[in-house]
């Protein structure tokens, strides 16, 4: 698989909480049970409680999580783990304990944080300092990062829809051709480099897809009545799933067609979380106003299993990602949880 689109999958399910006005008290959150703990989730450090709403991982397996200043959360800015989730350290030098959205890497290994109000910072050393990357860009909401195989950068605003960057962040250019929604919420990339986009509701709505390298861009979510795309992600095959306000969808065909893919969710009204391991594998966390569940697919989203139930506790999980073993990781709103298992041997 492409690193472009294990970049994707991070970036697609990061900011839709709080560009929606979600907060960490929303009754509509998901929760990580404690019962189940023992049966599958673990608490990578019980001292590490932050709002998680980033997460991504680097070839050398350090982990680095985007969290939430006050109110929604306790220190803010980046931490890291060098240890598999073991002990966690606040690096913010430069970066002012602010709210991260979303992170992302390139292929060199440079890091990409959107934040809330601020923009976009970069670090050039695994995160040891943090400068502004804001060179053209006016919105500083920053919803959403993803990186092509070329290390061309697309953000994606709150009010300003699309940023591209052809030179690692140096100067941005807004790319808007197309667009009706000035929202952006999600990115996936697929291995031909064709871009596709989920937007929000403040100019407009659904998904959209580039096949110019952000230059044009086209709505491609058909009949699919979409008010939100928070999450986006596609497998080996180059399959596109979209988590939505009406549930999850599929297209096998580069997005020209869609069908609902979450039969057996019932939690499908809102699906917030998604990701892919490398077996192809969907997790889903699913909510509405009644509760929510995590759910796992192994047939490209035929089917879904239930795999967590009994929501206690404040733990909403709001973002996956997987390590290089399969093992997954959730971002909650207390801190970081991780499997006990690699999901291939779930």
């Amino acid at each position: 698989m492409k690193k472009s689109n294990s970049i994707s999958y991070v970036v697609i399910i990061l900011s839709f909480l709080v560009a929606c006005g979600d907060d960490s008290t929303s009754p509509e959150d998901t929760f990580i049970d404690d019962n189940y703990a023992q049966e599958f989730w673990e608490k990578s450090d019980v001292s590490f409680n932050e709002s998680v709403f980033a997460l991504i991982i680097n070839d050398s397996g350090h982990i680095f999580a985007g969290t939430s200043n006050p109110p929604f959360g306790t220190t803010g800015g980046v931490f890291r783990s060098k240890d598999n989730g073991d002990s966690w350290t606040e690096i913010n030098n430069g970066l002012s304990r602010l709210f991260v959205r979303s992170l992302a890497i390139n292929n060199s290994g440079h890091i990409f944080a959107g934040t809330d109000e601020n923009g976009i910072y970069r670090s050039l050393d695994n995160g040891e300092n943090w400068v502004e990357s804001n060179n053209g860009i006016i919105n500083l909401n920053i919803n959403t990062i993803a990186i092509n195989d070329s290390g061309h950068i697309f953000a994606g605003t709150d009010e300003n829809g699309i940023y591209r960057s052809l030179d690692n962040g140096a100067t941005w250019i807004k790319k808007i051709n197309g667009l009706t929604s000035r929202q952006i919420l999600s990115f996936a990339i697929n291995s031909r480099g064709v871009i596709f986009a989920g937007a929000g509701t403040t100019f407009g709505e659904g998904i959209y897809r580039s096949v110019d390298n952000g230059e044009t861009w086209v709505k491609i979510s058909g009949s699919f009545s979409v008010l939100f795309v928070p999450s986006l992600a596609i497998n080996s095959e180059d399959d596109i799933f979209a988590g939505t306000n009406r549930g999850l969808i599929r297209s096998t065909d580069d997005g020209n067609s869609w069908e609902a893919a979450d039969s057996g969710v019932a939690w499908a009204e809102d699906i917030r979380a998604l990701a892919i391991n490398s077996n192809g594998d969907i997790f889903v966390r699913a909510s509405s106003a009644f509760g929510g569940d995590v759910y796992r697919s192994v047939n490209n989203g035929e089917s879904w299993e239930e795999l967590y139930t009994n929501f206690l506790d404040a733990k909403f999980a709001r973002v996956f990602t997987f390590n290089s073993n399969g093992q997954i990781f959730a971002g909650t709103s207390n801190g970081v949880f991780r499997s006990l298992e690699t999901t291939p041997d779930i």
